[in-house]
């Protein structure tokens, strides 16, 4: 009863007023017109009103009515006093309020929590914040909860960063347990662009090895890769660092999210190390069709291919398979392969060559 929902006669009054304002419209007409007030509201920073129309949305619902779609538990009789309906009341009280029974019916799922508090500037302009933090800490300990109550020298929000940042989240570090058992154990550099690139990165996912090529007159002193990671994974040097490429590769070392695993990557930048042979090679590597929705062709110019792999972009094989009689043109079967893209990697007597696939 002290929040200002309802120890403010203006904003109640001003309640009772819109609701019969809409009521007097048709259900769209209604509709409409309630949107605009919102609007209203909202642009005068009047946000009493605003939660008074929540609350009632929340606690009260009305939806065969007209918008605001709430019963408000009071009215104006003839003389403009207000009169209060006790059972429409009790809709809100069961909902914003009677915190002493809900903490009786939910107590033994508040018991099951590592920790409690409640912490509120003592400073708040709205008095029931204040008040209510420290009857609502008051009932749980009455009910046996353990709890923590902090009292702050802020107002109503201007302290919420520091408390944020210097009480409650080093709270919740202390007793908090780290969940050591879900962590990845992934090591991949899913993708990784460069400023001023020239085409799109080749990334070799079972040799841990990136090939990048930049535009003529690009500073190989000055390169800034964005490498995207497996979920969790840290990589050095560090994301976004500025790096010298003049030497042609810089090594990475990828740290899995769970610490158990690392790999190290390296990408190899413009001709260098010859990335435009690279790419030719892997030019002559044939799929048809390529987007593919069952089994696809494979075939390489120059040299017999005698072992293929099918690995997916996590870097795990999903196939891999002999090639008996070695031969120009090999047919390669889908079997339980899901739909995404992959990689196929092609070993020859001579080299290994990589080709992009994309099962539909």
């Amino acid at each position: 009863m002290k929040t200002s929902l309802f120890d403010n006669t203006t904003v109640i009054k001003r309640i009772i007023g819109i609701k019969k304002e809409l009521n007097a419209l048709s259900k769209e007409e209604a509709h409409k017109a309630y949107f605009e007030i919102i609007k209203k509201y909202k642009s005068q920073g009047d946000w009493i009103t605003l939660f008074s129309l929540a609350y009632g949305s929340a606690f009260a619902p009305d939806v065969m009515g007209n918008a605001p779609y709430f019963h408000y538990p009071f009215t104006l009789d003839s003389n403009n006093n207000l009169v209060k309906d006790e059972i429409i009341f009790q809709q809100y009280e069961n909902g914003f309020g009677n915190l002493k029974a809900k903490v009786e019916q939910y107590k033994g799922n508040l018991l099951q929590l590592k920790g409690y508090a409640i912490d509120y500037g003592k400073a708040d302009y709205f008095k029931w914040i204040t008040e209510g933090s420290i009857y609502y800490s008051t009932i749980l300990t009455e009910a046996g909860v353990p709890n923590q109550l902090w009292e702050n020298s802020g107002g109503h929000g201007d302290l919420h960063k520091t408390r944020t940042e210097n009480v409650q989240l080093p709270y919740c570090d202390a007793i908090l347990t780290f969940d050591n058992q879900n962590l990845s154990d992934a090591t991949l550099i899913e993708k990784l662009t460069c400023l001023n690139q020239d085409g799109n990165s080749i990334i070799d996912v079972t040799e841990k090895k990136i090939y990048v090529n930049l535009k003529a007159g690009a500073n190989l002193k000055t390169v800034k890769p964005i490498i995207y990671l497996s979920p969790g994974a840290k990589i050095s040097p560090a994301q976004g660092m500025t790096q010298d490429f003049s030497s042609g590769t810089v090594n990475y070392t990828v740290t899995s999210e769970n610490g158990t695993e690392s790999s190290i990557w390296t990408v190899y930048v413009n001709n260098t190390l010859n990335v435009e042979t690279f790419k030719k090679q892997n030019n002559k590597l044939k799929i048809c069709p390529n987007p593919t929705t069952n089994n696809f062709i494979l075939s390489n110019e120059d040299n017999l291919i005698h072992r293929i792999e099918i690995i997916d972009i996590f870097g795990r094989i999903v196939l891999q398979k002999t090639i008996s009689n070695p031969s120009e043109t090999i047919v390669i079967e889908r079997g339980n392969i899901t739909s995404g893209t992959y990689f196929i990697k092609a070993f020859t007597n001579s080299s290994e060559v990589i080709e992009k696939v994309i099962f539909n």
